[in-house]
C-alpha cells in the first residue's frame, strides 16, 4: 500500500512541503492500521474505514488525545486518497460512497484588542531615528496592509504627502504625521547616500532587508505578532484610528 501512497503524494507536487508531509503522516497511519489486519489496498471496505475511524477516536496521537477537528481532517485526507485509488482502478467498489463528514470549520482568526493595538501604534515614540522609523513602519503595515516585501521595497517616490498618498493609496492624516516625523527627524540621520531611493533605511543608510521589517514588528509588538495580524486588528478597529492625529485624545 505504501507504494501507492507515494504515487499519490507524487501527484500532489503542487502542495506545500508541510501539507504533503501532513498527508503522508495520515496515510501511513492508515497503512499501519491495514497492516495489523493483513489487508491490501484492494480489500478496503466501508467497514474497514469505520473501524479506522473508531481507532482514531480512542487511540491518542503522538501529542495526546486527538480533537474531533483533527480526526475529521485525517479522514478527509484519507478520503482523497481512496477516491484517487478508485480512479486508478486500484480499488473497487468505492468505499467512500455515502461517506459524509462534517463541514470543516474555519479557524477563528485572532485579533488584538483596541487597547493592545493602541499600545503598539499610539505608544509615544522616542525621538531617536530608529524609534521614529519603526513607528512609521508599524503604521504603514497596519493601515495599508502592505506585505513585508512591499514595505521593504517602498521608495521615496512612492510617497506623496501633499495629496496624502503612499503607493497611490490614500493615507490618513495620522499616518502622514508619522511619515513626516520620520522624513524630517529620522531619515536624514540614517542617510549616508543622498541618492538612496529607499523610503525606509537601516542603521547604515541602506534599504531595509526583509527580515529587518519583520523584526520591527517583533521588537515593538511581541514575537507572536505578524504583519498580517497587525493589519486584521487595525481593520477591526479602524474607526478608532482612521483620521486621528497623535495630538487627539
Amino acid at each position: 500500500m505504501r507504494e501507492h501512497l507515494e504515487r499519490y503524494l507524487a501527484d500532489c507536487w503542487r502542495d506545500k512541503p508541510y501539507s504533503r508531509e501532513r498527508r503522508r503522516q495520515w496515510f501511513y497511519s492508515f497503512a499501519a492500521f491495514c497492516d495489523e489486519l493483513g489487508l491490501a489496498l484492494n480489500q478496503i471496505t466501508p467497514q474497514i474505514v469505520k473501524k479506522y475511524h473508531e481507532r482514531l477516536l480512542w487511540t491518542p496521537g503522538p501529542r495526546g488525545p486527538r480533537s474531533m477537528s483533527t480526526i475529521d481532517q485525517g479522514l478527509r485526507e484519507l478520503r482523497t486518497f481512496l477516491r484517487w485509488a478508485v480512479r486508478q482502478s486500484l480499488l473497487s467498489p468505492d468505499p467512500t460512497v455515502g461517506w459524509l463528514l462534517p463541514k470543516a470549520q474555519a479557524r477563528e482568526k485572532k485579533l488584538l484588542t483596541r487597547a493592545q493595538l493602541e499600545a503598539i501604534l499610539d505608544e509615544s515614540p522616542d525621538n531617536e531615528p530608529l524609534g521614529l522609523r519603526d513607528r512609521a513602519i508599524l503604521c504603514v503595515l497596519a493601515e495599508l496592509g502592505l506585505s513585508t516585501t512591499a514595505c521593504q521595497n517602498l521608495d521615496l517616490a512612492d510617497l506623496d504627502l501633499v495629496h496624502y498618498r503612499l503607493c497611490r493609496k490614500p493615507i490618513s492624516p495620522r499616518l502622514a504625521e508619522h511619515l513626516t516625523r520620520y522624513l524630517h527627524k529620522s531619515r536624514p540621520a540614517l542617510m549616508t547616500d543622498p541618492d538612496e531611493p529607499a523610503l525606509f533605511l537601516n542603521r547604515v543608510g541602506a534599504r531595509l532587508l526583509y527580515h529587518s521589517v519583520r523584526n520591527v514588528v517583533k521588537r515593538h509588538a511581541g514575537v507572536t505578532l505578524s504583519p498580517q495580524l497587525l493589519r486584521r486588528s487595525w481593520l477591526a478597529h479602524r474607526e478608532a484610528f482612521l483620521g486621528r492625529r497623535l495630538t487627539d485624545s
